[in-house]
């Protein structure tokens, strides 16, 4: 093949190929470094939502063969409610995020206050792990521990930079 043919060849079928392979499409999944900026910005939407009551939004971001398979909305927001009348959340702070393919594993310490008697609240934390699913370009919780989960496959990615120090209050209305 001569030198010109060649090089027709690697910018009219090479080049060509490899824009294919590197540019995503809609349906194509982003980076590691995407996906776990979006991951950290769902927790975040999440926890607010939760916090705050708005306990129907939060429902959206269950991963849908989870919240489908379990119960319906209106389970959901009754047991959510009920929940929220002796948990109140006042911040987290994400800690690890591991990976294995669509599913994620994020330890972070939660505080909170709960109700020990009708009359007094305590202020506690704790190391919580959470499971997220992801599907339709989206983040959602996975509200039980996955069976299929294998801690093996997982592959731990860091939390990203701006974040890591960064911890959540939410101020409680009084």
């Amino acid at each position: 093949m001569h030198t010109r043919s060649r090089t027709a060849f690697l910018v009219l079928a090479v080049v060509p190929l490899w824009t294919l392979w590197s540019t995503p499409t809609s349906g194509q999944s982003q980076g590691p470094t995407d996906r776990t900026r979006l991951l950290v910005q769902r927790i975040d939407e999440y926890y607010r939502l939760f916090q705050h009551g708005d306990y129907d939004r939060a429902y959206e971001l269950l991963g849908h063969e989870w919240a489908r398979g379990g119960s319906d909305r209106k389970d959901w927001n009754r047991t959510t409610r009920k929940m929220g009348k002796g948990i109140k959340t006042l911040g987290w702070e994400i800690k690890q995020i591991w990976v294995s393919g669509d599913r994620a594993k994020v330890r972070m310490i939660l505080r909170a206050r709960v109700k020990e008697s009708a009359s007094e609240w305590k202020e506690t934390s704790e190391v919580h792990d959470d499971f997220w699913v992801f599907e339709n370009d989206g983040w959602y919780f996975i509200p039980i521990h996955p069976g299929d989960w294998d801690e093996s496959k997982a592959v731990e990615v860091p939390v990203p930079a701006a974040r890591e120090s960064l911890k959540i209050n939410i101020k409680e209305k009084e």
